[in-house]
């Protein structure tokens, strides 16, 4: 089966122009497993624009997107638990198979379906960005993932994205006291709706901030794509007590080095690995179902910040410059109407 895409053929800066073009690309047969849906929703976010910039590897023409909402179409075996016509959540790696196409083929192992008052605008918009900031704060941190089970402060730097919003909200859940650290055009207002109960200025030096608020130490700090010399701020004020998570994009030497105070999460690589373990793959929707019963309980609300419409290379680059430029819409979803 052929599906129309948006992909490009090497990566590009937005300096460079559009480079996303409509392809036809050919859906791969089903395994035993799968299942074909019709894209109906994805999320952009800083990780594609990033992936964008850097990408690397054979899967050519690259159609970035690590998840969404989809349509099933069609089954690799009438085992699977899902039927034809249900409205699923999904996640997958990036590569020639992303999310920016009509169609996918997706492992039914890392979807759930959705129940009828989840918008499918907002799934796509939680799907592999809830993932990450779940992985980040109960296993990296190994916090309970139970409501108010956890006592003490963390730190979000960089928060004002797609797994920021998420990790803000999960961390108040789970009993933390949370602290955004922000730049300045970002929205004081949107962090403290996620439930940020201070908010700092991340351009500043980030001791002297937290002093300025009259905090004296965090337990917890999650960096979000962020540089090395804000990673060694936090380092020079929590000492040696506390734990730090660095979430990365893809590769680089520039990357914080991993030790025994410091994990780091490549989100890249996280996805690509969670693809191939039958154990992760399980893990993604015991996730994603985690995800839904918080929606049922409302303890979770909408973290969509811009919608658009259409894929199409113009809305698609549209999208990916938004995010770039302007600091408060740094997760978008597409509808494919």
């Amino acid at each position: 089966m052929i599906s129309e895409a948006i992909a490009f053929q090497k990566k590009f800066s937005l300096a460079e122009g559009n480079q996303f073009e409509q392809y036809q690309i050919l859906m791969p047969k089903l395994n035993e497993r799968d299942l074909l849906v019709k894209t109906v929703a994805i999320s952009i976010t800083q990780i594609d624009t990033v992936l964008r910039e850097k990408i690397k590897g054979p899967n050519r023409p690259y159609v970035l997107g690590f998840g969404g909402v989809g349509v099933i179409t069609r089954k690799g075996s009438e085992d699977i638990p899902f039927s034809i016509g249900d409205r699923i959540l999904y996640v997958n790696k990036v590569g020639k198979y992303g999310s920016y196409s009509d169609f996918q083929v997706i492992d039914s192992r890392s979807a759930v379906k959705l129940p009828e008052d989840f918008s499918s605008e907002d799934g796509a918009a939680f799907s592999y960005c809830f993932l990450l900031a779940y992985h980040a704060l109960f296993d990296k941190f190994n916090l309970i993932p139970e409501k108010n089970k956890n006592q003490g402060k963390i730190l979000i730097v960089n928060p004002s994205g797609g797994v920021g919003s998420i990790a803000i909200q999960l961390a108040k859940w789970s009993g933390l006291e949370v602290i955004a650290a922000i730049n300045e055009s970002n929205s004081k207002i949107w962090i403290e709706k996620m439930g940020a109960k201070i908010v700092i200025n991340q351009q500043n030096n980030l001791s002297s901030e937290l002093r300025k608020v009259e905090v004296d130490h965090v337990d917890y700090a999650l960096h979000i794509s962020t540089d090395n010399n804000k990673i060694k701020q936090t380092f020079d004020f929590m000492g040696d007590k506390g734990d730090l998570v660095a979430v990365t994009v893809t590769k680089d030497k520039k990357n914080p080095k991993p030790d025994a105070q410091l994990k780091v999460i490549n989100a890249e690589e996280y996805f690509a690995e969670s693809a191939k373990e039958v154990e992760k793959i399980s893990e993604n929707q015991k996730h994603l179902q985690f995800l839904l019963d918080l929606w049922a309980k409302e303890e979770i609300q909408s973290i969509i910040t811009a919608q658009v419409s259409e894929f199409t290379p113009k809305v698609i680059f549209g999208a990916h410059k938004l995010i770039e430029t302007n600091p408060n819409f740094r997760h978008i979803v597409v509808s494919n109407k």
